[in-house]
């Protein structure tokens, strides 16, 4: 999870818990069980989202990983089938071959 995320479980659970041990003092002042109970469905539903969202961001990563390395050989194959042609013909002629940079 997201340190962002943590801390704010951390914090909320940390309300929850000393707000329903001293209850009998908050009750009149608005706060409502359900609105405990409620808030901490939230942060359940929220720690597993954060989860499947790091297990996402993983294979992800790898995924870009494994997409970078075959760009980078698709890269080094064009270039050097690129060469043979520049090697053995001349730069007017290029184009022909679908070599299209001029250098």
């Amino acid at each position: 999870m997201s340190k962002t995320i943590d801390l704010q479980i951390e914090k909320s659970n940390l309300l929850i818990n000393t707000l329903k041990r001293r209850f009998s003092e908050v009750e009149d002042k608005g706060i409502r069980m359900s609105e405990l109970r409620d808030l901490s469905a939230q942060l359940e539903k929220l720690q597993a989202s954060s989860k499947q969202t790091e297990e996402m961001r993983e294979r992800l990563s790898a995924q870009v990983h494994t997409t970078n390395n075959i760009l980078a050989q698709v890269k080094e194959k064009y270039k050097n089938i690129k060469e043979v042609v520049r090697v053995n013909y001349r730069q007017d002629q290029w184009i022909h071959f679908g070599v299209l940079d001029k250098r």
